[in-house]
């Protein structure tokens, strides 16, 4: 399941706040976050998510939870999404953006160091 853990970031409450909006289009496709909710008990927040590559729509949900000192970004485990390059990057995108909201967070454990070097290679 490709995820991203952030290190010392803001709490669910903050980070609800500050979220900020993706929307990055190229040559490969779209990867979009249309909203963020958050969950009433505030354990949870949800990022709705829309990915467009290989030629397919696809809406789905990410989780954005706290669990040990650290913010985990995943996709939400209720449907059977095919994990595409685009879902990667949306999710590796989602994380660097929780880890520019908070000075000294840093990357934890992650599958998707791939995506975020070259994220990152573009965007610097």
């Amino acid at each position: 399941m490709p995820h991203v853990k952030i290190e010392n970031s803001p709490d669910l409450d903050d980070l609800f706040r500050s979220l900020p909006t993706i929307d990055h289009r190229d040559d490969s496709g779209v990867q979009k976050v249309v909203t963020y909710f958050m969950e009433q008990n505030g354990e949870q927040i949800l990022a709705e998510a829309l990915v467009i590559d290989v030629g397919r729509p696809r809406r789905f949900f990410v989780s954005i939870k706290q669990r040990d000192g650290e913010v985990v970004v995943r996709c939400l485990q209720i449907t059977d999404l095919e994990k595409t390059e685009g879902v990667k990057r949306l999710i590796a995108r989602l994380g660097l953006a929780i880890l520019a909201l908070r000075e000294g967070a840093s990357l934890g454990n992650t599958n998707l160091a791939d995506q975020i070097a070259a994220i990152r290679g573009k965007v610097s």
